[in-house]
């Protein structure tokens, strides 16, 4: 069962349907718009490290 107080904060990208899957499993989604380019760049910047270092670690097999 889920405690409504609960808030987890994920500091990501996401995609755009993202917020209805939340909606869709009873919670409530809460996101900031970046504003302008330099806070944009930043979090595809962290983006593309966290996406660099889950290929980094991944089995050739996969």
């Amino acid at each position: 069962m889920r405690n409504d107080n609960t808030i987890e904060v994920h500091r990501k990208l996401f995609r755009d349907n993202i917020p209805d899957v939340i909606r869709a499993n009873d919670g409530t989604p809460r996101w900031h718009t970046l504003v302008d380019d330099s806070e944009y760049l930043a979090a595809l910047h962290v983006k593309v490290v966290e996406e660099a270092r889950e290929l980094h670690g991944a089995s050739p097999d996969a």
